[in-house]
């Protein structure tokens, strides 16, 4: 079973993608829409489970928030942390590259309008990581739900994140 991005997990995330960017608009669009894009990807419907491993979740999260956009402004780059959390939960090393960047931009576009091809993209940056995978099975159960509720912690995954987010985002 994989673990899952909570609600409060990706409020903060986007609080984090506004500091970082000062003319960006605090605000949802649809507050509600931000349950549905957590609670998507782990969705089962009549025992059929439409995203049946974590890099198909992780792409429906990315798709969902991308594709759904509940915030007013900085759905993409939270869509690539939330990914990025996801998969780290999950076991999983996710790079973000230019090419990610491209994938959130072509979702939003509504140039991909399929999760299978969002998947597709996901799967050449990412790996297994047998330290995460530990962790994915000891610590972060423990600690997915009330990460963002350590600033200390949060801060350790989010900064370095932000950092490498900021130096291959594309400035307007």
């Amino acid at each position: 079973m994989s673990i899952p991005i909570s609600v409060e997990l990706l409020k903060a995330l986007h609080e984090s993608v506004l500091e970082d960017d000062p003319k960006a608009i605090k605000g949802y669009r649809q507050e509600s829409m931000v349950d549905c894009c957590c609670e998507r990807p782990m969705r089962k419907v009549y025992g059929y489970v439409p995203f049946p491993d974590a890099v198909d979740r992780a792409a429906a999260l990315m798709f969902s928030i991308n594709a759904f956009h509940p915030f007013i402004d900085g759905c993409k780059r939270t869509s690539l942390l939330a990914t990025y959390f996801f998969l780290l939960f999950n076991g999983i090393q996710f790079d973000i590259t230019y090419d990610m960047i491209d994938l959130t931009i072509k979702i939003a576009d509504r140039k991909i309008l399929d999760e299978a091809i969002v998947s597709a993209r996901l799967r050449p940056h990412c790996r297994k990581n047998l330290v995460l995978s530990i962790y994915s099975k000891t610590i972060f159960p423990l600690i997915h739900t009330d990460i963002h509720k350590n600033e200390n912690l949060l801060a350790l995954f989010i900064i370095p994140l932000m950092d490498s987010t900021r130096k291959i985002w594309p400035r307007a």
